[in-house]
């Protein structure tokens, strides 16, 4: 039995138990729920995305790593629950905002680190 019969096997109060427990072990399905329900959630979730690339580079204590697939998994994550293309984009420029301070605030990186805050921009501006 493939998930599709699975599914149209259970009743709709099997179904909702089943999206809420889908819902309480996996943050991202919990997330992609609040986006599609709950109308000014948008911002809190993306901000929340938008902390974790900043922490990448700027932690609150010591010294960013920078390490760019760290700082790359938040919006990767994100496009999979987004469900407004701006806002995907809107992380991505935030990506390469931050990249771009980080390297004002440390100095020259090396060739990757500028490649990938170049691709970054490029699908910003292609999904634009």
């Amino acid at each position: 039995m493939n998930l599709k019969q699975h599914l149209k096997s259970l009743s709709k109060d099997q179904l909702i138990k089943e999206i809420q427990t889908l819902s309480t072990k996996f943050l991202q399905v919990k997330q992609y729920y609040e986006l599609r329900i709950k109308e000014n959630t948008s911002n809190e979730i993306l901000a929340v995305y938008k902390k974790r690339i900043k922490e990448e580079f700027f932690p609150t204590h010591g010294f960013g790593d920078g390490r760019l697939s760290v700082a790359r998994k938040p919006i990767q994550e994100y496009k999979k629950i987004a469900t407004d293309q701006l806002e995907i984009i809107d992380l991505m420029l935030y990506y390469v905002e931050i990249g771009v301070k980080y390297t004002r605030a440390y100095g020259d990186i090396n060739e990757q680190f500028y490649n990938s805050m170049e691709n970054m921009y490029e699908n910003a501006l292609g999904l634009i």
